[in-house]
């Protein structure tokens, strides 16, 4: 986890964010690809060779002709993968589908970042993968306002609240309830014949017997969201999305959604969708009904971005502490206090008053028997 060290809080800060989401990529097999592969040597047009692989749409034509529906791999029939990759890209956090909060390690507690009043950008994008995140002035500040708590505080109305935080930067979600479930149902291959059509490939008598299971919650749950879904046709959109299944607080698992269906135009309409894994006993437990869903949408996910941020003293800055030091310093003869300038240093005016910015400053007495150096805050 990184950590960022601030000193000041009644300015903004920034923090540097290099935020990524997961992508896969579907690699299909050599015969399955849109492009004949070649080699690098390879010269001749339409050779079949050890040099590249040829196109078979004669053969696709052929068995088209003769009726037959395992068809040859081509550019034309479904594409045969040799396998899946997962790669790690850069991204940009859009502060529109994202939630900001701190959490307070001595309150125990989780807050906003940012107020509702706050209305300055959050996060500015200087490459892709790289932003800067604003840290609002006085997040960790408690600004006095009664009079006596404000003497109290030696007539400052500024508490600096010094610790540890923990920046949690998470992407937006849709949550909605599980309202209907339809169980797959798989078939033995010899039962296949009984609702199999061979000469039309056409399903009849057992419609409802699908292979994958159906999850359906409600369309009003998609409406009036940031991602605008009731606006098109949106039914695919949400392929790749990260699905968390909860019940009572509790998180059974996570999936990838794959199919998705919307309805928008009709009223009281569901959403339908599949989940992935769907295989039989890969879940301890199953999905229900009541259940919750949180839906990650892949067009706006990324990684959680959680960072610590350590609220310093800034007397126990390394700075600070050097410049005790090596900065111009001053002891007054009648008062004992022991005065250590910003680095650039004091002037003597003509009056024979020092001027420039005291950042360190030390109370000097004596005993019989020690000298005592006590810190008093500039």
């Amino acid at each position: 986890m990184r950590t960022i060290e601030i000193t000041d809080n009644t300015v903004d800060s920034y923090v540097i964010l290099q935020p990524k989401k997961q992508e896969i990529g579907f690699l299909p097999k050599e015969e399955s690809q849109m492009f004949a592969s070649k080699s690098n040597s390879w010269t001749t047009p339409g050779s079949n060779n050890n040099q590249s692989v040829v196109e078979n749409t004669l053969g696709f034509v052929a068995a088209n002709a003769a009726g037959q529906y395992v068809l040859p791999n081509t550019v034309h029939t479904a594409t045969d993968y040799i396998g899946i990759s997962q790669y790690e890209v850069p991204t940009q956090i859009n502060s529109n589908f994202a939630s900001f909060n701190i959490f307070d390690l001595k309150k125990n507690l989780l807050i906003d970042f940012y107020s509702n009043t706050d209305t300055n950008s959050k996060i500015t994008n200087i490459l892709n993968g790289v932003q800067l995140l604003r840290i609002p002035a006085n997040i960790f500040n408690t600004i006095l306002t009664d009079g006596t708590a404000i003497a109290a505080n030696n007539d400052n109305p500024l508490v600096t609240n010094y610790g540890k935080y923990y920046g949690i930067i998470k992407p937006l979600f849709i949550e909605t309830k599980v309202t209907g479930i339809v169980n797959k149902y798989h078939y033995t291959f010899s039962d296949t014949s009984s609702f199999l059509n061979s000469s039309t490939g056409d399903v009849t008598g057992v419609a409802n017997n699908l292979r994958r299971t159906i999850i359906k919650t409600s369309n009003n749950d998609f409406k009036n969201l940031p991602w605008g879904f009731e606006n098109g046709s949106d039914s695919g959109r949400l392929f790749g999305s990260i699905v968390e299944v909860w019940n009572n607080g509790e998180l059974k698992y996570t999936k990838i959604m794959s199919e998705n269906e919307f309805n928008f135009s009709i009223n009281g309409t569901t959403f339908n969708c599949v989940l992935t894994p769907d295989n039989f006993g890969y879940n301890p437990k199953e999905i229900s009904l009541g259940d919750t869903l949180r839906i990650f949408p892949r067009e706006s996910y990324f990684n959680d971005e959680i960072f610590e941020i350590n609220y310093k003293n800034p007397i126990y800055n390394l700075d600070q502490i050097l410049s005790y030091i090596l900065n111009d310093a001053a002891r007054d003869l009648e008062t004992g206090i022991y005065e250590v300038f910003d680095s650039n240093g004091f002037t003597l005016n003509k009056n024979g008053i020092l001027q420039g910015k005291v950042v360190n400053s030390y109370q000097i007495t004596s005993t019989d028997k020690y000298e005592l150096r006590k810190r008093i805050t500039p």
